[in-house]
This record gives C-alpha cells, sequence and structure tokens, in this order.
C-alpha cells in the first residue's frame, strides 16, 4: 500500500502503535523525510517503541500517551496509519476524533474472518494471562463496507483496497482513502 500511496515528507499520525511491530513489515526507508507522531495508551509499549524509532535515519518522531478515543491531541496531519487498531476501539469515534486533525489519507488495515469457519482455542494451553485478557478485552470484527460507507460520507474516495489471507481462516484488508 506504501509502494503505491508512498509517504515522502509527510506529518503521519500513527495511534495505537504499541511496541512498533509495523517496523517487522514495513521497509522504513519508505518513511524517508517524514514526521511521525506514534501515539498509544499503553505506556509501557511506547517505552519499546523508542529503541526502534532510535535506529531509523531522517524521520523525526515524537511519541505520545494517548488514548485515540478521548485524545488530547491538538495537531494537524497529512494522513493517518491505522494498523489493526479499529477493532479494539469505537472505531467510528476513533476516525471521527482523527478527521478533527485535517487528515487527507488514511492507510488502513483491519481484520476480515471467515464466518462459516470459527476458530476454537484450546484454553487448557493458553497461559492464565492470555485467557483473562480474552475474557475482558474490547475486540470486534469490522464490516469493511461499513468503513467504506463512512468514508464515502466524509467525503473520501477509497483508491485501492489489498487482501491478504493468513493464518486460521483470516483476511488482512488494506485500504487506502484520500480526500476528495
Amino acid at each position: 500500500m506504501i509502494s503505491d500511496f508512498p509517504i515522502i515528507n509527510m506529518k503521519i499520525l500513527v495511534p495505537g502503535c504499541g511496541t512498533g511491530q509495523i517496523f517487522d513489515y514495513l521497509n522504513l526507508k519508505q518513511l524517508s523525510d517524514s514526521n511521525l507522531t506514534f501515539t498509544d495508551i499503553n505506556k509501557e509499549y511506547l517505552e519499546k517503541l523508542n529503541p526502534k524509532l532510535k535506529k531509523i535515519q531522517k524521520i523525526s518522531y515524537k511519541i505520545i500517551v494517548d488514548d485515540i478515543e478521548t485524545t488530547k491531541i491538538q495537531e494537524e496531519f497529512d494522513s493517518c496509519i491505522l494498523i489493526l487498531i479499529l477493532e479494539h476501539t469505537e472505531w467510528e469515534k476513533v476516525i471521527k476524533n482523527i478527521l478533527n486533525f485535517r487528515v487527507n489519507s488514511f492507510y488502513i488495515i483491519i481484520q476480515k474472518q471467515n464466518k462459516n469457519k470459527q476458530i476454537v482455542i484450546s484454553y487448557k494451553d493458553v497461559p492464565k494471562s492470555i485467557t483473562k485478557f480474552s475474557t475482558t478485552a474490547k475486540y470486534h470484527l469490522i464490516n469493511v463496507s461499513e468503513i467504506k460507507l463512512y468514508f464515502k460520507k466524509e467525503e473520501f474516495n477509497l483508491l485501492k483496497e489489498y487482501g491478504e489471507k493468513v493464518i486460521d481462516n483470516k483476511e488482512m484488508i488494506g485500504l487506502f482513502f484520500s480526500k476528495q
């Protein structure tokens, strides 16, 4: 997606960035000369992110502890990268907040699961902390059509949709939206 729609000399928001697992799949040169703002609600994740970012040349960045659902950020950004965050939030509220930053484009990756083939987890082999988290975590699959309709109402064009099958009957969907 970033090869098709390059990020060059842009101001980018990356909310819900976690520990920076984005850099396991992204060619860092694709972010050259950009100014990035990484946010997450979890301060400990951001502490793990910082050493990864220090290795990257030709980008400037800042890291902010922030909950994008109730954000305190008051800046403008050229674009926003949302990777597997909408499933863990009230996604319409998140997008509405980000639109307040006058964003002109969105790189979005969400998860789609085959509804006919549900995944069964054997909890006897899962650590207790994961089992506990799975009962309290706020997670839901998002309908791709709903996202497309929402962005259309906000006068964004879907310029390209991507799909990549992954394990457990899931598919990663990439969507690139740009302001009309």
